[in-house]
This record gives C-alpha cells, structure tokens and sequence, in this order.
C-alpha cells in the first residue's frame, strides 16, 4: 500500500520522451497547487468564521478527488487527457469564483490567463484556442449577467471594461500560441539535428572503429613485416652458423611476436624423420632433449604438416575442450605450424605455440608463411655455405699438400738456396746448410723467423742486431714478422711461376718432337727421329730404342 502511495504521489519520468517527461512534471506540480490553494480555501473559510456552505464542501471534495483522478491518468502516461481536465477544472472554479464574489471585475479573472497557458502548454495550440475561446464566451455571459442583475459586481459594468479583457486574453492566447508553434518547430529542428548529429556521430564511431582495426592491421602486418626482416639481417650475420642461426631465429620470433613458444624441426639424413633442432623455451629445451622423431605418416601434429605441406591451425575453443589432446603444451590457445621449404622439398616445420586465442588472423598465417620461407631460404644458404666452405677448405688443403710436394721437389735437387748480407755490405750465396751460428759476430741480439708457404715452413730468417744490448722491440719484431710474410708470398709466387713456366717448356717440347715424329710415316725414319730428338731434348749422353717381338722381352729394361 506505502509502495502504491508513494508511487501515485511521485513525478511520473518517460525515458524515451523528455518533452512528456517535462510536461508531466509540471502537471504535477499544478495538481499540488491546487491541492494546496483548496485546501488552504477551505481553511481560511473556517479561520474566518465565514459560513461553509454544504456546496463549497461539495465542491472542495469534488474538486479534490478529480485531481486525484488526474494523478493516476499522468502516471498511466494521458499527458494531453490530464492537461484538458485540468484546465477545464480551473476554468469552472475561477468561473465560480467571479460568479459569486464580483463578476467581471474580480480577481478570478485573472485565473482565467492560467487556463489558457496550462492548455497551450500541455494540449496544444488548437486547444489553447478552444479555451481561449471558451473564457472570452464565459467573460461575455458574466458582462451580461451584471447587466441583468444577477451578478452583483463590486464596479458598475462597463463595455470598455469587457473590450479590454476579451482583447487581452484573444491577445494573451494569439501570442502563446505563436510562441508555442516557435517552440514546437524548435524542438522538432533540435529533434532532427540531434537525429543528424546522432547520425553522424554513428557514422564516424563506424568509421573511427573500422579505422582502429585497419591501423591494428597494418600495425600488425608492420610487426611480422619487420620480424622477416630481422630474419634476415641475422640469416645474413649467421650464414656460416646454422646452430646459432637457428637459436637466433626462434627466440628473435618468439620475442617479437609475444608468443611462449616457438620451435624448428629439421629433416635427418635419411630425408624422412623430423626432430626438433631450436626452441625459444625451456619447455621445448625439455623436449628437444627427449629426441623424438616425426614422419609424414604418423598422424602426429609435424606429420600433418609435412604431408600437407600446408599450413596446419589449431585453436582450443575452451580451457577443457576435449578435442585439444597435447599434453605437452597445456597453456597453448592458438597453434600453427608452417612448412619450411626449399627447392620444391620440405626440409623443416616452424611451429609457432601463443596463450592468446587470436593471436593470429588469416592474413598474419600468409604472412607467417613468407616468414617460414625466408627461414627456410636462411637454413638452406647456411648449409650451401657451410659446404662451400668445407669444399674449399679441402682444395686448400689439396693444394697446400701439392705446394709442399713442389717445394719438397725443388730444394731437393737446388739446395743451396741460401743467401745472406755481408758485413761488407753484399749479398752473397750461403756454402753448406746454412744453420751454423757465425763465430765471428759474437752475442749479438738474434731473432729467428719461419718461412711458411701454403701452410707448410720452406725456410728460416735469421737477423742479427748491429750492437749488442740492442733488444728487438715488439714494433720491430711484427714489421720483421710482416715482411717475411710478404716474402713467403712472394717466393710461392715466383715458384708457383716457375713450375707454370717448366710445364710450358715441357709442352713445347712435346709438340716438337710429336710434331716432328709425325713428319715421317716410314718405320725406320721414326725411330731415327725419335732417337736423336729425345736425346737432345733431355741431354741424354745415350738412348737406344729396339723393337722386340711381343713376349720375347721385358716389358720394362733400366737405363744407365
């Protein structure tokens, strides 16, 4: 019941209507008004002493319970029934009033201006006029019912006086009715500027909102644009690492793109099993260590990746979804592995594991692809690389071993390439080895340096300072070091030359007396030819050549 009073006695509120809210609320505060001014009425009649006639009383009840009635119509939302009721209400009681107190001339009539705004403003302007109207009509009948004696007014009845007030409310109700127009065609201007403004500030939070998720793109895009390209800046510092390259790779992806894992699996020798070879966490750091291998064909996660050589996606829906079976990685939400391709063959699997659901949209797993590729193109030159180099480690190899044999060869037979600067200040050739320490120099500050070409020592320095006590200073030790250097260069050049030019005289050689040999086609002059021109070509004191019949022979007979 206090529930029900309390809410018949509250200002009514319509959410969806702020002008039916507002006229609701001043209905309201009328109908208080007028609670108040009858109640206040009708006490002042009795403070006074005056006679309370049974009609007042019934009036006063009447007038009370229709305000009641209209409170009960403004909450049920009759904004415009109310607004007639109730200025019809006020226009009988001030019609009462002047009635009885003093016609046209009393101070009721001045109410009746109240009934005109209360209609304007609550019902409009077409029943403002019927009021306006209705008041000027009740103004006439009051003039003539002075004239007629049955109102006994205070002042005489005057026709300029009845003028005047029809005058002033025709006026009075023409003006708010023109106001009111004004004011409705405001409000229904303010309505569609609102409804534009909303439109617009629709329209731009549309667009504010479909500008914040291509920025998020581009932003994104950027970042795994960036992250390809910091592979390959590393692919090109490590291209003679691969362990390191690929160490490198995966925490600079993990990193980067904020992901808890991200692994490699490489490819064996056999061409046929996958294992995992880097890890940027500690939880593929554990499994790395188990070795556990993968084939195309064994229904594993890196199998399907390998067989479809195709990107491959799992999502976990829930943190219980039963279709995501992988104990090995229980805090992964969104999983992608990608092929890592070379020449047409996979040789790998990028397998990228992140926390977030989205962490990656359908165009991230294109781009993440280029990013497999390029990792790929990084692993294949480190390996090119590395063979290279291993292939041109062997030719050194190779030919350093051939340059030790030419040296060997040459100070065989030319021992005695040894020279040394005389005290006399001359260059002359060394007699013997070479090694036996010079008596007549006394102690002088020696410094010994190796001669080594391709590798391998083909002779020595030996420098003697001027003076004794004269130590070699490090500044003249590396300039010595540095010079003996270039003539080891230099040495092997020149023998390098040498050996290019033997070979040329050789083959000049050989085509002379091919040539000459083939001069003939007669048995015996050949082999004359062949007897005097290779004598003379090796500077042989002797050479025989005899034909045996095959079998009755050595196939081989020393020389002397």
């Amino acid at each position: 019941m206090l529930t029900r009073i309390r809410h018949l006695i509250s200002t009514p509120s319509f959410e969806d209507d702020k002008d039916r809210t507002s006229q609701a609320r001043l209905l309201s505060w009328v109908l208080w008004i007028v609670w108040g001014a009858i109640v206040l009425f009708y006490m002042a009649q009795i403070l006074t002493g005056q006679v309370v006639t049974p009609l007042v009383t019934v009036l006063t009840l009447i007038t009370m319970l229709v305000t009641l009635g209209l409170r009960v119509l403004l909450h049920a939302g009759r904004i415009e029934w109310v607004g007639v009721i109730l200025s019809g209400v006020l226009w009988l009681a001030f019609t009462l009033a002047a009635y009885q107190f003093g016609g046209t001339h009393d101070t009721a009539i001045v109410g009746y201006f109240v009934v005109v705004i209360l209609a304007g403003i609550t019902s409009g302007g077409q029943v403002l006029l019927w009021f306006a109207g209705l008041v000027s009509l009740t103004v006439f009948m009051l003039y003539v019912l002075e004239l007629q004696g049955i109102v006994n007014p205070v002042i005489p009845p005057a026709l300029n006086d009845l003028f005047l007030i029809l005058i002033v409310i025709v006026a009075a109700a023409l003006l708010l009715r023109y106001a009111l127009q004004r004011v409705a065609a405001a409000s229904v201007e303010a309505r569609q500027s609102s409804k534009v403004l909303a439109d617009v500030n629709m329209t731009l939070e549309e667009r504010s909102a479909r500008l914040e998720v291509q920025t998020q793109r581009l932003s994104r895009r950027a970042r795994n644009l960036q992250v390809i390209a910091d592979v390959t800046r590393v692919a090109t510092e490590l291209s003679g690492e691969l362990e390191q390259l690929l160490d490198t790779v995966v925490k600079l992806v993990g990193e980067n793109l904020d992901l808890y894992h991200v692994a490699i699996y490489r490819v064996d020798e056999s061409g046929r099993r996958f294992s995992m070879q880097a890890s940027s966490s500690e939880l593929g750091q554990a499994l790395m260590a188990r070795e556990v291998f993968y084939s195309p064909g064994d229904g594993s996660y890196v199998g399907q990746v390998v067989a479809q050589a195709a990107p491959v996606v799992r999502q976990r829906a829930e943190a219980s979804d039963a279709a995501w079976q992988d104990p090995d990685y229980p805090d992964t939400w969104f999983n992608v592995g990608l092929p890592l391709r070379s020449r047409g063959e996979i040789i790998g699997v990028l397998d990228i594991h992140s926390m977030d659901r989205d962490a990656f949209l359908d165009e991230d797993i294109l781009v993440l692809q280029t990013l497999a590729d390029q990792i790929a193109v990084s692993i294949s030159n480190a390996e090119l690389f590395a063979q290279l180099q291993r292939s041109l480690e062997a030719e050194r190899r190779a030919y350093g071993e051939l340059s030790q044999a030419s040296w060997r060869a040459l100070l065989t037979s030319r021992r005695q390439l040894a020279y040394r600067f005389t005290q006399s200040g001359d260059v002359a050739a060394m007699e013997g080895p070479g090694n036996a320490p010079d008596q007549d120099l006394g102690d002088l500050p020696e410094m010994t340096v190796p001669l080594i070409a391709r590798g391998g020592v083909i002779g020595q320095l030996r420098a003697r300072k001027a003076q004794t006590g004269q130590d070699w200073t490090e500044a003249e030790q590396t300039l010595l070091r540095t010079l003996v250097e270039q003539l080891a260069l230099t040495l092997e050049s020149a023998r390098s030359y040498q050996d290019t030019q033997d070979r040329a005289f050789r083959e000049r050689l050989i085509s002379t007396v091919a040539s000459r040999l083939r001069a003939s086609l007669d048995l015996e002059t050949t082999l004359k030819i062949a007897v005097a021109e290779m004598r003379r070509a090796l500077g042989l004191k002797d050479l025989i050549i005899r034909l045996i019949p095959p079998g009755e022979g050595p196939a081989e007979r020393d020389t002397d």
